[in-house]
């Protein structure tokens, strides 16, 4: 955290790590390489104010149950691998839009289509599970580079696009 004058992140070894949260939390980084998330629970606020982060590699969100403030403040982001299986770990007893729950890439506008496609491909079918629907927050900019078609995708998946 508030490491702003690192910009790169050297290979880690991260695959016993549970906790990212605020891990990247207004650094100076404008890429981070391959981490094994596999065992992540928590991501709150992982890259807040990173705002020259610019490429996210898909991360294994499996065990992730708190992406709340994931992405906030790093509005030049432009490509994301995905996010696989976000909402695996989440709880059937949470209610709807549950603030841990939420994906919220509203000021993430440069985002490219097939990045966008990356996420909603990546989610978790949580309707399926039995989970109430959560939000997957694009914003106005990146939801008019999707079709109808492609946010029937995260729909059909138990998500409330927006």
């Amino acid at each position: 955290s508030y490491c702003k004058n690192l910009k790169t992140i050297p290979t880690m070894n991260t695959n016993k790590v549970t906790t990212m949260s605020m891990m990247f939390y207004q650094s100076g980084i404008t890429t981070i390489p391959e981490l094994d998330t596999s065992k992540v629970t928590n991501a709150y606020n992982m890259f807040y104010s990173c705002s020259g982060l610019i490429t996210i590699p898909k991360l294994n969100f499996e065990n992730v149950n708190n992406v709340s403030g994931f992405l906030s403040g790093a509005g030049n982001v432009v490509n994301i691998g995905g996010f696989e299986n976000l909402g695996k770990a989440y709880l059937t007893n949470k209610s709807a839009n549950y603030t841990n729950y939420g994906l919220v890439l509203t000021n993430c506008s440069k985002l490219t289509h097939d990045s966008l496609m990356n996420v909603i491909n990546n989610l978790y079918d949580i309707k399926t599970k039995g989970c109430q629907a959560q939000r997957l927050q694009l914003g106005p900019t990146n939801l008019a580079k999707l079709t109808d078609e492609e946010k029937q995708i995260a729909i059909n998946k138990g998500w409330n696009v927006s």
